[in-house]
This record gives C-alpha cells, sequence and structure tokens, in this order.
C-alpha cells in the first residue's frame, strides 16, 4: 500500500475515534433527560484491496475502519414486561385513591362528623323513650333528625363530587391517549423516512417513541410490534390505535345523561366502545390494566342510591329483576351488581339505603296512629314528590330528596300528636316510643307496626349488602361500610405496593440494559481517546516516513 494512501487509513482511524467520543458525550449530556437510551458505536472494517495473488496469503490490504452503527440497547422483553406492570400498577393506583377518597369523605380522617351526628340522634331517640311527653326531648330529636339530614347530604354530596371529578379525569385521559398517539404516529413517517436508506439510525426519535409507549402503557392494555418499515403499530384494548397509515382516535360520549357520564369510545369506528365491561375486572381476563379502566370501574355507570338495593326492572337494560326467570339467583344480588362494581357508586347506593331505612322505618313508626289529622306528623319528608332514578324505582326518600318536616321544625309537639293517646289523653304512647328505640338497638325483631296489616311490620337491621346475611344494627351498618372500604383499601394498597415492587424490579432490569452510567461513559471516553491518540501518532509516523522519503530523493 502507498504511503499516500496510509494516509486515509490514519484519517478512518481519526474519524471513527471522534464519532465515538460523539456518541459517548451524547449519552453523558442526556444521562438525566427521560427516555434516552444508551446509544453504543459499533465498528467494523472498510473494504479490502487485493494486491496479488498468493497461496498462502490473501494478498489483501485493509483501508481503515469506519463506523458500522450506532444503536440504542433496548430489550424488547424488558420493555414488554415493564410495560405489563405499568398497566396494572396503574390500574390498582387508581382504585386505592378512589377508596381512600371515598373514606375521607366519609369523615374518617377529620372526626367522622356524620358518624356524630347519627349517634346524637340515635341518643335523643333513647332520651324521648325514657320520658315521650317532654316536649324538650320531643325537639331535641327534631333538632338532631336536621343536623343528620344534612351532613348525611353532605356526604352524599361529596361522593357525588368524587364521581364528577373522576368523570372529568376520564375525558381528561382520553385526550392524553389521543395526544400520545399523534405523536407517535407523527415519530413514525419522521423514523420512516430517516431509515428507509438503511444508513443511518434515527435514535433519538426512537427513545421518544418508546418514551410516549412507555406511558402509553399506564393508560390501558396496549399490544405493539414494529413492522418491516420502521413504524410501530399499537392496539389499545384489542383495537388499532396507531397503525402504518392509520390513526384512530377516541372520544367520549354522554350514556348517562342525567350525571353527565362519560364512555370512551372510538369516534373513527362509529363510536364503538373501547372497553367490554361486560368482561370482569381480572389478570385472568387482563382487564385489571391502566388508570382508564380503573376510572371508569371507580366511578361507575350511574349514581348510586338505594333503590341499587331492591328488586327493580331496569329502563336501560330492558333486565326485570323482580322477575325469577329473567335473573337466576338472588333478584336483589343482582340488582345490586350494577353498582357492585364501581367504590364510589357502591358507597353511594350502601350510604343512602342507611338513610332511606331510618326516615322510611321513624316515618312508620310514628305514624302508626295517625288519624289523617296535622297532629300526626312524619319526621322526614320529599323535596321532590315522586322523584326517580334510571331504575323507574320511587326514590324519594333519597338522601339528596330528604329533608326533616318543615312543620315539626316549627312545632315538634306535632310528632305522633306529642306522644299523647288520642283515645286517652291522660297517657303517653310509650309503645310507639319503645319501637322508635328498637328500631336502632335491635336488630332481627319485628316490629308490629299495624297489628292488623302484617305488610307494615318492621323487622329491625340492616344487610350491609344484598349477598350478606348478617342483620347491624343502624349504627352498626354504618360502621360497617366504613370498615368495608377500609378493608378493600387494604387490598388494593397490598395489590399497589406488591406491583410497585415487581415494576421496580422490571425498571431496574431494564435501566441496566438502556440506563447510562457516569463511570462506563467515561471508561469508553479515555478508551476511544486512546483510539485517537493511536490514530493521530500513526499518521504522524507515516508523514514522517513521507518527508523523509522526499528529502532522500532531493
Amino acid at each position: 500500500m502507498s504511503l499516500m494512501g496510509s494516509f486515509y487509513t490514519g484519517v478512518s482511524g481519526l474519524n471513527a475515534s471522534q464519532n465515538a467520543l460523539n456518541t459517548v458525550a451524547h449519552n453523558l449530556a442526556n444521562v438525566d433527560t427521560k427516555g434516552h437510551t444508551r446509544q453504543m458505536v459499533e465498528q467494523g472494517n472498510r473494504i479490502y484491496l487485493d494486491v496479488g495473488e498468493a497461496g498462502t496469503s490473501t494478498m489483501q490490504v485493509g483501508l481503515g475502519v469506519d463506523i458500522a452503527k450506532v444503536r440504542s440497547a433496548r430489550d424488547y422483553f424488558l420493555d414488554l414486561a415493564y410495560r405489563e406492570s405499568a398497566g396494572r400498577e396503574s390500574y390498582y393506583t387508581t382504585q386505592r385513591e378512589a377508596v381512600s377518597e371515598i373514606n375521607t369523605v366519609f369523615g374518617e380522617m377529620i372526626g367522622d362528623p356524620f358518624r356524630d351526628a347519627l349517634s346524637a340522634f340515635q341518643q335523643s331517640i333513647e332520651s324521648l323513650q325514657e320520658n315521650p311527653g317532654d316536649a324538650t326531648r320531643q325537639a331535641q330529636v327534631v333538632t338532631n333528625a336536621n343536623i343528620m339530614i344534612e351532613r348525611a347530604q353532605a356526604v352524599y354530596n361529596g361522593l357525588a363530587k368524587y364521581q364528577d371529578n373522576l368523570n372529568e379525569q376520564i375525558k381528561d385521559q382520553v385526550n392524553s391517549i389521543n395526544k400520545i398517539a399523534e405523536q407517535i404516529y407523527e415519530l413514525n413517517g419522521k423514523i420512516a423516512v430517516i431509515e428507509a436508506g438503511g444508513i443511518e439510525t434515527a435514535n433519538d426519535m426512537r427513545d421518544a417513541r418508546n418514551y410516549l409507549i412507555d406511558q402509553l402503557a399506564s393508560y390501558g392494555d396496549i399490544t405493539f410490534y414494529e413492522d418491516s418499515f420502521h413504524y410501530v403499530n399499537i392496539q389499545f384494548e384489542g383495537t388499532d390505535l396507531v397503525k402504518r397509515g392509520i390513526l384512530n382516535k377516541m372520544g367520549v360520549i354522554e350514556t348517562e345523561p342525567e350525571a353527565g357520564f362519560y364512555t370512551p369510545v372510538w369516534t373513527t369506528l362509529g363510536d364503538q366502545s373501547v372497553f367490554n365491561l361486560s368482561v370482569p375486572v381480572s389478570s385472568l381476563h387482563l382487564t385489571d390494566k391502566g388508570s382508564l379502566r380503573s376510572l371508569i370501574d371507580a366511578r361507575g355507570d350511574k349514581r348510586g342510591c338505594y333503590a341499587d338495593m331492591f328488586e327493580y326492572t331496569d329502563t336501560l337494560s330492558g333486565k326485570d329483576y323482580t322477575d325469577d326467570g329473567t335473573v337466576s339467583g338472588d333478584k336483589s344480588t343482582a340488582a345490586f351488581d350494577r353498582v357492585a362494581g364501581s367504590s364510589v357508586a357502591s358507597s353511594m347506593a350502601m350510604f343512602d339505603y342507611l338513610i332511606y331505612s331510618i326516615a322510611d322505618g321513624v316515618n312508620s313508626i310514628l305514624m302508626r296512629n295517625s288519624d289523617g289529622s296535622d297532629d300526626y306528623q312524619p319526621l322526614f319528608d320529599s323535596m321532590s314528590q315522586g322523584a326517580v332514578n334510571v331504575h323507574g324505582q320511587d326514590t324519594e326518600l333519597s338522601v339528596n330528596h330528604l329533608r326533616v318536616n318543615p312543620k315539626l321544625l316549627e312545632e315538634p309537639a306535632s310528632m305522633n300528636n306529642g306522644f299523647i293517646l288520642k283515645l286517652d289523653e291522660s297517657s303517653m304512647d310509650q309503645e310507639t316510643a319503645d319501637m322508635l328505640r328498637d328500631f336502632f338497638k335491635t336488630t332481627g325483631e319485628t316490629l308490629k307496626v299495624d297489628p292488623n296489616d302484617a305488610t307494615k311490620n318492621i323487622t329491625t337491621g340492616l344487610t350491609l349488602t344484598p349477598a350478606t346475611m348478617s342483620q347491624l344494627k343502624i349504627a352498626e351498618y354504618y360502621t360497617g361500610i366504613v370498615q368495608s372500604y377500609a378493608d378493600i383499601g387494604n387490598l388494593y394498597k397490598n395489590m399497589e405496593d406488591s406491583l410497585e415492587t415487581q415494576l421496580n424490579t422490571n425498571e431496574d432490569e431494564r435501566q441496566s440494559v438502556i440506563g447510562v452510567s457516569d463511570s462506563d461513559e467515561l471508561t469508553h471516553m479515555i478508551r476511544y481517546q486512546n483510539a485517537y491518540n493511536a490514530s493521530s501518532r500513526y499518521f504522524n509516523v507515516v508523514n514522517q516516513m513521507l518527508e523523509n522519503l522526499l528529502s532522500q530523493l532531493a
């Protein structure tokens, strides 16, 4: 090989080492950049020149070194494991946050004002039982009932407000998913153009695209693959979201007009629902993935109310829960199933059922001796006579429609004729007062409100849900609601912690491959600097040889 040709060999070493140093510098500059993947230089030989023929030698001369490729250090299977864990962890984190908010609304974190109001009302009932004719005690019952209803409405409205908050989060997440999909779609096109010639690799754009896919994985169940044209194709919940030349966007439609609840749909596919909510949530069905599905599950598809605890005909689905031939098993359980999967809606239903049971039970007992005159007034009445919900069920005693009878607020003595028997005005109505006390203090006891009509009898005690058997006293029922959601919260917290540990393990494994290490990069920098210096010395030696040759010839 000629001396002049040797210059090119030296120059190739200088260029290759310089490019490698640039890659190391790029890694170090992006050590804290989210989504950046460590880039590695792969060097290769330039072509060889044939300079002759020999039986024992190839008689070839190399032309130096070149950068074969600058590739990102990624592992598909580690990415897959990380994104799988991210989706599940996000689902249970959202569920845990929802249950935590429910407990906060119930007041457990701030002294539980509703529990205090319920206890005060029950105590005033017990005090009244000791002396039913005492006007002061009658007034105290009315006052404490009013306080209890106000606080109950604050709890229910707080749950409804949080339900609305979840609803807005659903809309926001749909917008975020669309934005991510648009960015991935744009990056697909740019990467395909840059890499079309098979010479350059758009590593930084690939990093940005992979980071977006990581984010997308936290919203739902995704599958992805890269085709031969360098496009990443992504399915979200089994439907194409991004595909070469195709971008399917999501939207929301209101499926519960009264509450304005949103349902995510594919707007480009005829408003097809994004999720198949008929499939139960479980890891077996791959439905416990993503914060978007979790928000929908936590919110529910309706405002929970006491009607959800009874048999009913659902005017939306057409299922007749009062017909044994339509729904197998316990009909009330089947009715409750519509809200059972939602932490917020089920808590609203159970809480509303508690308030309804108190109002209906107390009113039935107080009006047992009514002769139709104004001397007998119910303690509770409705602000919305004939109010109904989507079941077609009468819900006028739902907490949001309930109030203390304004007439009793003005004249408490008109409650049960001041607890004076009309047939014998010298006698107090102790039996009614005893029934009121027993209504709160006992379970499984039959209160004969009307001895001539067994259908009006009241059995004391409440079951937490239609599927449970244990009877609870009124105060115990509220404690049971709170305790059940505390238990659910602990369950979700344990799942969240376990999945977070798994997610961190997956991320640590992934970072061991894609992460930038300062010490490793500095080691590479020294190596490539030495290679650069060696190429420089080689270049200088050839230069000196050429100078000596020219001097000799001169």
